[in-house]
């Protein structure tokens, strides 16, 4: 049996969407079943997971504590399939997505990890600042073409489309509750990541399957800059968090706690930016803040305890 997991908080815009693309799931020859947590939602999440209730195989659960990696911890022990599934509330899977994962895990015995192609799905029309200036891996989870079929590193793995065995978590493995989304626009990014990049450590293999594809929906309001710059700051604050997690800090002398090369870091991309705004550049400027606000994140998260 394959086990879908997904944490949702306040989704009540992309469940609908994700839902009714679930009722076309083509269901893996030994069943499936899905396990929702409820991540103490202020909206009506909980009344449109109670209507799919009668259309899909879905157990709704509750967590109290605000954070992603919390539910997904809540839901691991009640799962009855041999392969895990994680996504997000927002995404749409091709028909096929469970039965491409279970073909490829039968497969490929001695890989624990999987992961899948993700594709935007955008709800309005992107400006083409919105793929042209950015990562679209980093801000959207957007896998990248050149990813082909085979081993691949735990970095490439990404949270809207994972699938792991249960056996690990039979082991006691489980995720950091000290990263991912908390239900603020302030966490540190990073709650897969830091979760197979632990893995890998341990001795585990990961495996892409570009066949096994979803698209991730991308909501108007994540298509402003202010939006994606505040990205960067996450995506810094979860680099940074799992550098701590994985022994990766590296021996550099520290001011306040905070690698003194940063703050020299910050001073160049600072006077870069000045440049290009006096050459009306909008372009660098943009990608200049992002970098800013990047090195932002790495400051702020080394300030904190892990």
């Amino acid at each position: 049996m394959i086990t879908i997991i997904f944490s949702t908080f306040n989704g009540e815009k992309t469940l609908p969407l994700m839902l009714k693309a679930f009722l076309n799931i083509t269901p893996p020859n030994d069943g499936w079943e899905i396990i929702a947590v409820n991540n103490n939602s202020t909206d009506n999440t909980l009344s449109i997971l109670k209507k799919y209730q009668q259309l899909l195989p879905i157990k709704i659960l509750f967590e109290e504590k605000k954070g992603k990696n919390h539910a997904l911890n809540n839901a691991i022990k009640q799962v009855q399939g041999d392969i895990i599934v994680f996504t997000d509330d927002d995404v749409i899977p091709q028909a096929n997505w469970l039965v491409k994962i279970r073909e490829i895990a039968d497969k490929q015995p001695s890989f624990s990890i999987f992961g899948g192609k993700i594709e935007p799905h955008w709800i309005t029309p992107p400006k083409q600042w919105n793929i042209e200036w950015i990562h679209m891996g980093i801000v959207y989870a957007v896998t990248s073409d050149s990813n082909k079929s085979g081993k691949i590193g735990a970095g490439y793995i990404w949270g809207p489309n994972m699938a792991i065995r249960r056996e690990i978590f039979n082991k006691g493995f489980l995720f950091n509750t000290a990263i991912g989304p908390d239900g603020t626009n302030n966490y540190a990014m990073g709650s897969e990541t830091s979760f197979t990049f632990m893995l890998e450590k341990e001795g585990y293999q990961c495996w892409f399957e570009p066949s096994c594809i979803v698209k991730h929906i991308i909501k108007e309001s994540q298509m402003s800059s202010q939006w994606v710059l505040s990205r960067a700051i996450r995506f810094g604050r979860g680099e940074a968090k799992k550098r701590k997690i994985t022994n990766k800090d590296g021996n550099y002398h520290y001011l306040f706690g905070v690698p003194r090369y940063l703050f020299r870091q910050l001073l160049e991309y600072q006077l870069k930016k000045i440049i290009y705004l006096i050459l009306f550049n909008k372009e660098a400027v943009f990608k200049l803040q992002w970098e800013i606000n990047f090195l932002k994140g790495i400051v702020i998260e080394n300030r904190k305890k892990l």
